[in-house]
């Protein structure tokens, strides 16, 4: 995680977050915001990384899982295709803005499916998927900063 702007950043989180996208529940502005715009009401973040301008923290590893009800949901919906959605939110505040109010950079990425099935899609029911044959793609429509 990069601080690409000219002021340091304080309190910064970095909040992922993963859902099955479906053929029904396509858009990951929608999902951002719903869950990541709340942030905004909050004091500012005491807790969390400080990130001078032009630094950079080192990678961290972090485990993202789907919770097995929404996954039962999608097979019992029987959708005909399924995208297992990344979205990503970077909380932080600028020390010294006079509101001390929260900026937030997003971004979404989607799970494709091999290479040999259309679109790359992931369809229910098709079995094992090699992690090998699993690509990450960036979403642009998820990518915003304020």
């Amino acid at each position: 995680m990069k601080n690409t702007g000219n002021s340091p950043a304080v309190g910064v989180v970095l909040m992922p977050e993963i859902y099955l996208a479906t053929n029904v529940r396509v858009d990951p502005v929608a999902e951002q915001r719903k869950k990541f715009d709340g942030l905004r009401g909050l004091p500012p973040n005491v807790l969390g990384y400080s990130i001078f301008a032009g630094a950079t923290l080192p990678p961290e590893d972090m485990v993202l899982s789907i919770p097995r009800t929404e996954i039962d949901d999608a097979l019992n919906r029987k959708y005909d295709m399924i995208f297992p959605t990344i979205i990503v939110c970077v909380d932080y505040n600028v020390p010294f803005e006079h509101d001390r109010r929260h900026h937030q950079t997003k971004a979404a990425f989607v799970l494709l499916g091999p290479d040999k099935v259309p679109w790359r899609t992931i369809f229910p029911g098709s079995g094992t998927i090699e992690m090998s044959q699993l690509r990450l793609q960036p979403v642009m429509l998820g990518m915003t900063v304020d």
